[in-house]
């Protein structure tokens, strides 16, 4: 507070101008010391420019000595990669990976956090996916101040194996038991396991190099190495007599698809995590799996067979995209495009061929014939097929009105087929299995089983 005294105003006492003196002596005080605020603040904003932030605005410098531009690797090579990077201050992280020309990591990404603001990098990348497709890739190292961000490409190009045929899974039964053999490039027969259970169904994936088989009523799911047979992870069952527990097994581009009875299928990664579950409408279960573009074909039906479907559900979100009644039976389903399906049918005594059009939302019959019933289709050769009906192998081309028959049989079943040499192998009189070369039907070699064969399965080096 300031007082101000007007001129005009009468002479205070004596009392009064000892209070102003006090008045006015407290209000310089504070001036003074307000003066002396400011001059601080202003050393400290402008005075000390020391105290100010500086901007980081250069990122780190990479470069690469290996692998050299355009350098050529195969499967099971190892990719030295050779290189420097530094930044002006320090280093946060360098991630290196290989990727595809979409920028898709192929492979495990290596992190180093170097101590230094540079570091010589020098490791070894080994290329262990067999199914990795022949092409254009890039070494990419990824380098991180903690605020800028550098990356650097190097091309390299990479040649995949040749798919080829290992050998040859027969499963087998009798009484209670499941033997699962195999027949090498020798023709030698190799029992590789027994296994006390009932049977629901097996299958493979070569790019895995995964042999799955599951019990119905007692029954676990088993997954083993088709390398070193030995169990890898497995699915209880769990016993609920007179009913079963599984319903059917699949395998697609290495995902396992369970069906259980209970009404649900579940979808499982190589190494047994879930990845998906799906309770079914109507407490109906599934019984054919097959990926179409980004969709799922399923065919499902009720426990009194009364109800059957076609179902297409989305994925990754397994919402129902198309649901169809039917009043036929599915055998098989193929993938025709992104969006269509294939579907060989069996109805009273006929033996019809369908598509599918997701986008189309129709069913449409292409053949119908007397051939009944199909009981095992394998794909051939881009929209060829080969499959069994009535005693007969028959191979058929999309979109042609007929199959045609080429080899004639008692007994056929679990037709299998190698698209690497053109090889056909299938079941005969239930304890043979036969080879022959496709489509010429020219017999190669003939194996007998002591048991009951329940399925005939090849197993390649990759899918």
């Amino acid at each position: 507070m300031l007082f101000v005294v007007n001129p005009k105003s009468p002479i205070p006492n004596p009392i009064s101008q000892i209070f102003i003196k006090f008045v006015l002596f407290n209000e310089l005080m504070i001036m003074k010391k307000s003066g002396l605020l400011y001059l601080i603040l202003y050393v400290v904003v402008f005075a000390c420019p020391s105290c100010k932030k500086e901007t980081d605005t250069f990122g780190p410098q990479i470069s690469i000595s290996k692998p050299y531009e355009n350098q050529q690797f195969g499967v099971y090579d190892e990719i030295s990669v050779v290189a420097n990077i530094c930044d002006d201050r320090k280093l946060a992280s360098i991630d290196i990976s290989i990727v595809d020309e979409e920028f898709i990591t192929m492979m495990t990404t290596q992190t180093i956090y170097p101590e230094n603001n540079c570091y010589d990098a020098n490791i070894s990348i080994r290329i262990n996916d067999i199914s990795i497709p022949t092409g254009d890739y890039y070494v990419l190292i990824r380098a991180s101040d903690g605020v800028n961000e550098t990356k650097k490409f190097q091309k390299i190009y990479i040649t995949t194996l040749p798919k080829k045929l290992k050998y040859l899974i027969v499963v087998s039964k009798n009484a209670g038991q499941v033997n699962i053999s195999k027949i090498d490039s020798t023709n030698t027969l190799i029992l590789l396991k027994t296994l006390t259970t009932d049977y629901c169904g097996s299958a493979v994936s070569s790019t895995a190099q995964q042999f799955y088989i599951a019990g119905r009523y007692k029954g676990d799911v088993e997954v083993y190495s088709t390398i070193d047979w030995q169990l890898q992870w497995s699915i209880p069952c769990i016993i609920s007599p007179p009913f079963p527990y599984f319903e059917a097994i699949d395998v697609h581009k290495k995902m396992l698809y369970v069906s259980y009875r209970g009404g649900k299928f579940e979808i499982y990664n190589e190494y047994g995590s879930i990845r998906a579950q799906k309770a079914i409408d109507n407490g109906n279960y599934a019984l054919l799996f097959r990926p179409v573009g980004n969709y799922l074909v399923t065919y499902e039906r009720s426990v009194s067979e009364m109800s059957k479907n076609l179902v297409v559900y989305y994925t990754p979100s397994y919402t129902v995209r198309l649901k169809y009644n039917l009043n036929y039976e599915i055998s098989n389903i193929q993938s025709l495009s992104e969006t269509e399906g294939l579907l060989f049918c069996n109805h009273l005594t006929n033996s019809p061929i369908k598509v599918v059009d997701i986008d189309g939302q129709t069913i449409t019959d292409i053949a119908t014939y007397n051939a009944y019933p199909i009981n095992s289709v394998v794909h051939v050769f881009q929209k060829e097929y080969a499959f069994i009906a009535a005693n007969s192998i028959f191979y058929y081309s999309y979109p042609d009105l007929n199959p045609f028959g080429f080899y004639n049989a008692a007994n056929i079943s679990h037709l299998a087929y190698d698209e690497i040499n053109n090889f056909c192998y299938f079941s005969e009189d239930f304890h043979q299995v036969k080879k022959f070369s496709f489509p010429f039907a020219n017999l190669q070699t003939i194996a007998t089983m002591p048991d009951t064969i329940i399925n005939i399965l090849p197993v390649f080096n990759k899918d």
